[in-house]
């Protein structure tokens, strides 16, 4: 009737203020969430959280060089019963990950992916993806300055280990992924509000149990350089970087 679940994680907050820039922060947060099951389906949860941040999410400096935010969430979940036999969720993944990647400047990039494979061998499939991109740049003064970047992408999965075997399932799984997608521009100097980008990757992941797998993924990235200093723009610029993520099979 009553469950208590540790809770554990990351965070992004952006905060904007009249007048000035909006400021990007990455942070830590943990909590409890105490859960009242009333009924198979739904359940009714309070979630107390604390979340530590970099000095620079309000604004302020202090002493301490970091900042503490309390919250508290109150929600309501439901959990679909059957959804094993919906033909949204049958032979389909979700997928969240996180890596670094390189144009000359430093980027760190993270995407939540839901995907499905197009028949039972799991040969064929698609994914979509949606992320952020945080650049670490040089600015004009020769200061150090962040472009942040929301993007959204489309990517056809060919997987190579159940195209050239008979089994369904493997202990690893090598999957090309390629696809297009936008990048959403934050910096006020790009003169496009949505830039196109295609992209390759290589996945390489291993099965932890019969619904999880973790992966890494090399990828690169090509888009028309339309969102940094207009001084140091080219006409094609690339993103080589790679990505670690995990993946739960519905």
């Amino acid at each position: 009737m009553f469950e208590v679940i540790a809770v554990l994680g990351v965070s992004y907050q952006a905060g904007i203020t009249q007048g000035s820039g909006a400021i990007h922060s990455y942070g830590l947060h943990g909590g409890f969430q105490g859960k009242f099951n009333v009924s198979p389906a739904f359940n009714l949860f309070i979630e107390p959280q604390l979340t530590m941040y970099p000095d620079r999410v309000d604004n302020a400096f202090s002493w301490r060089s970091y900042d503490l935010a309390g919250s508290i969430m109150i929600g309501l979940t439901y959990k679909p019963s059957g959804f094993s036999q919906s033909w949204l969720l049958r032979e389909g993944f979700a997928s969240i990950a996180a890596g670094m990647g390189n144009t000359g400047d430093m980027l760190f990039n993270t995407e939540f992916m839901l995907g499905k494979w197009l028949e039972k061998e799991h040969i064929n499939g698609v994914r979509i993806a949606a992320g952020s991109t945080t650049a670490f740049l040089e600015n004009h003064d020769g200061r150090g300055d962040r472009d942040f970047n929301v993007n959204l992408c489309v990517d056809y999965l060919c997987n190579l280990s159940n195209l050239f075997s008979d089994r369904k399932t493997h202990l690893f799984e090598f999957i090309v992924a390629g696809g297009i997608g936008s990048y959403f521009p934050e910096a006020e100097e790009s003169p496009a509000a949505v830039i196109l980008n295609g992209r390759l990757g290589f996945q390489g992941q291993v099965a932890v149990s019969e619904h999880v797998g973790v992966w890494v993924e090399p990828r690169i990235n090509i888009f028309k350089d339309r969102s940094y200093r207009s001084d140091l723009q080219q006409p094609i610029r690339g993103t080589v970087g790679i990505m670690f993520g995990t993946s739960y099979k519905f």
